[in-house]
């Protein structure tokens, strides 16, 4: 009778092995759309001017010394004016700068690559291109002067926007000085509560099978 205990027991075994419950299945993805507010002052400001709306950055639209590519953050900072950019409908003046190191040709045919630039960055914006001028303005218009340390230098490499015919009221409402908080997508994981059900067929099956070998193994 022993001996058929243990010739019973493992099959007793596989079958509870094969009753027990799966494992859980991992959390499932959903998509979030999310609001982050922006602190737009500190981005960029508009001012009234005589052709319009001036778009002006605290630090400039900064460039690297020698070329015309954007910097991260200066792309940050045409991404923060995208409901500006998206209200204005008349002309839009891009005028590019550069400080007074090197010769003045190269630095003319450089301010005219980094206002390109920036009409580039506006256009990827969905602006017309036939909305667009460019003035190629080298150092003729510095905001510091050009015999400042280099790490002043740096606010005359630049490109400045101008909305012709806009006003700060007529880009700025209905936010005023502010800006719409920005919407971006974000996958979170969605993990479902859990699920209390009477017990199935087969795990009252495994229950009773745990009953029966427990007396087998107890006579």
């Amino acid at each position: 009778m022993a001996s058929s205990k243990w010739i019973f027991l493992p099959v007793l075994v596989l079958v509870v092995a094969g009753c027990a419950a799966p494992p859980a299945p991992p959390p499932k993805q959903a998509e979030k759309i999310i609001e982050e507010p922006i602190d737009f002052s500190k981005r960029a400001r508009l001012e009234d001017g005589p052709e319009g709306a001036r778009l002006i950055f605290p630090d400039g639209l900064l460039f690297d010394t020698n070329v015309a590519n954007l910097t991260i953050e200066a792309s940050k900072n045409v991404d923060v004016c995208q409901f500006i950019i998206e209200k204005a409908r008349g002309t839009i003046v891009v005028e590019g700068h550069t400080d007074a190191t090197g010769v003045r040709a190269r630095n003319e045919e450089l301010s005219r690559k980094r206002a390109e630039t920036v009409r580039a960055a506006l256009i990827e914006r969905k602006v017309a291109p036939s909305r667009i001028e460019v003035r190629a303005l080298a150092a003729t218009k510095p905001v510091v002067p050009n015999a400042s340390t280099p790490e002043e230098l740096a606010q005359n490499r630049r490109a400045e926007i101008i909305f012709r015919g806009e006003t700060v009221a007529s880009l700025s409402a209905p936010y005023g000085c502010g800006a719409p908080p920005v919407r971006r997508s974000v996958m979170v994981d969605v993990i479902p509560p859990p699920v209390v059900n009477e017990p199935s067929a087969m795990e009252r099956l495994g229950q009773d099978i745990k009953k029966a070998t427990s007396k087998i193994l107890g006579d």
